[in-house]
């Protein structure tokens, strides 16, 4: 059985998976990350509280293929949210972002995402509206609906694609 982590522990190997790409990020989504996480891996292995009562699982009842989650997802949202704030995503969209593609697109029937999105994740917005880049004179504006969350500069772009 691997070694449960306490939550200094686990908060401390999130931090370190931005530190390790030279991102900083703030102590609010360290915690939100760790919040996420456990209560997330909570719900898919269910847990035993501190009297010894066991609670089942609340998500993956009908098929929890794809549901089991460990600090590599950390590595997977750290990436996500790392590439997306050095675009100039603010780092709260970031998070929510990285959290809707990595836990909530793998939830594979309408209850347990209903679930998932009002117990676990209820701070960020899981809706589908999805991103929209327009390009305006030398940048693209990138909006999530009406909000513009970032301006790239259309000379990066064409930079990344020379390689």
């Amino acid at each position: 059985m691997p070694h449960v982590k306490t939550p200094e522990e686990t908060k401390k190997i999130i931090r370190k998976k931005f530190t390790n790409k030279k991102v900083t990020v703030s102590e609010a989504t360290v915690d939100a990350l760790y919040s996420i996480y456990e209560t997330y891996r909570h719900y898919v292995e269910g847990s035993t509280d501190k009297a010894g009562v066991f609670h089942p699982q609340k998500i993956g009842k009908e098929n929890n293929e794809g549901y089991y989650t460990s600090l590599r997802d950390m590595e997977k949202i750290a990436d996500i949210m790392v590439q997306d704030m050095r675009r100039g995503v603010p780092e709260k969209e970031a998070l929510r972002y990285a959290v809707k593609r990595v836990y909530f697109l793998r939830l594979n029937n309408a209850a347990d995402r209903k679930l998932v999105q009002e117990e676990i994740l209820k701070d960020l917005d899981m809706s589908k509206v999805e991103y929209e880049w327009k390009l305006a004179g030398k940048d693209y504006i990138v909006r999530r609906g009406p909000a513009e969350i970032a301006r790239v500069p259309v000379d990066l772009l064409q930079k990344k694609n020379s390689f």
